[in-house]
């Protein structure tokens, strides 16, 4: 059961970035996003990676070079993607220093499980 929850966590929340991204946010919002923006996608791609290795954990990409390249790609696809998007919808602009934030918010995550996943591992996370 836990395979399946792990599994819709990662689409619901790629669900959730994909609907964030497309969406053209209020004057207001986007005054308060501004200043955080880089941030905020660095965070926002740094939980993607660790919902897909997650996920990606449970299948056969266990090996863990496998799961960190499969997950990694995962995430900056789904930036790059997102990114391509936003080229589309009516007052978004797609931007490759969106996108690196992205790629390093997912890096940085891929580090600190890598770092941490002895003791990850022991508490069954991994």
């Amino acid at each position: 059961m836990l395979g399946f929850s792990v599994w819709s966590g990662l689409v619901s929340y790629t669900a959730a970035v994909f609907w964030l991204s497309l969406m053209t946010p209020s004057a207001k919002v986007a005054s308060l996003i501004g200043p955080y923006d880089k941030a905020i996608h660095f965070m926002m791609y740094a939980l993607l990676y660790f919902l897909a290795a997650s996920a990606f954990h449970r299948s056969r990409l266990r090996a863990i070079g496998r799961l960190a390249f499969w997950a990694f790609a995962y995430a900056a696809l789904i930036g790059a993607a997102t990114e391509l998007l936003q080229s589309r919808v009516p007052s978004r602009s797609a931007s490759l220093a969106d996108w690196i934030a992205d790629s390093a918010g997912a890096a940085a995550s891929m580090i600190f499980l890598w770092f941490h996943r002895k003791r990850l591992s022991e508490e069954g996370y991994f």
